[in-house]
């Protein structure tokens, strides 16, 4: 469909939606327009769709961890965090529901049907709105006082999964693994608890799957090569060398 010039692209409406500030001439096409009232309504009913594809009870069980002191650093500025999770909701024709099959999209771009990639889905606080985290790790997800982070992986071919993160300091804190190994996993499903990040700053977390196992110790001096490559920049952290497949996020916690 070819919409009229004068009416208001997507991405408008969508920061129209998550409540940013919009131009007062937007706001008045809107309300007495038929077709973006519908558009608008289409929006609702998607995010509405969303939440209830994931209860937030898939969330209560959750943990604390990654609990820690960074280093002083004056932490980058929120770039439109409701629009990011505006622009995030434009995936839900893709990904609505999550860890079922069907092509979805990852960090590092398509994933095929039947491959690997992980959703990264964020709780609000007190059973506050659901989105899906930002897939770009160069552009941290912005984080509000008591959200929650849940992971969710498809196998594709691998059977071991391993989850780690890294914060501004270049603490390398495992999140994911079976002892000192990685987690045998046999098919797609939502990693157990959820993750609520403490601190300030920047926090990258990694999912790694292969088809064998890896040791905790050489992920971590994987990741404490490319930390100190980057020079502690979080959102320029390259891809380990390690084998398999594996998926990067950035969060910027509250």
């Amino acid at each position: 469909m070819t919409l009229n010039p004068a009416h208001p692209t997507e991405l408008t409406l969508r920061r129209l939606f998550a409540g940013e500030p919009i131009e007062p001439s937007v706001t008045e096409h809107q309300a007495s327009c038929d077709d973006c009232r519908a558009r608008l309504k289409a929006i609702e009913d998607e995010q509405r769709r969303f939440e209830q594809s994931i209860p937030f009870d898939r969330f209560a069980a959750g943990v604390e961890r990654a609990a820690r002191t960074p280093r002083q650093v004056q932490p980058p500025a929120r770039v439109w965090p409701k629009v990011l999770m505006a622009l995030a909701a434009c995936l839900l024709a893709i990904a609505v529901a999550p860890v079922l099959s069907g092509p979805r999209l990852d960090g590092a771009g398509n994933r095929t049907k039947g491959g690997s990639g992980i959703d990264v889905v964020i709780a609000g606080a007190a059973h506050g709105p659901q989105r899906m985290a930002s897939a770009d790790p160069t552009t941290p997800e912005a984080l509000s006082p008591g959200e929650r982070v849940r992971i969710g992986y498809h196998v594709g071919p691998n059977r071991y999964l391993v989850a780690v993160s890294v914060d501004e300091q270049g603490e390398v804190t495992p999140i994911y693994a079976e002892g000192n190994q990685s987690l045998p996993v046999q098919r797609d499903a939502f990693l157990p608890d959820s993750l609520e990040f403490t601190g300030a700053g920047l926090e990258r977390v990694i999912v790694v799957l292969t088809t064998e196992p890896l040791s905790l110790d050489e992920v971590r001096r994987a990741v404490k090569t490319r930390y100190d490559e980057a020079r502690g920049n979080l959102s320029q952290l390259g891809t380990l060398d390690l084998p398999g497949e594996q998926f990067h996020r950035t969060f910027l916690k509250p």
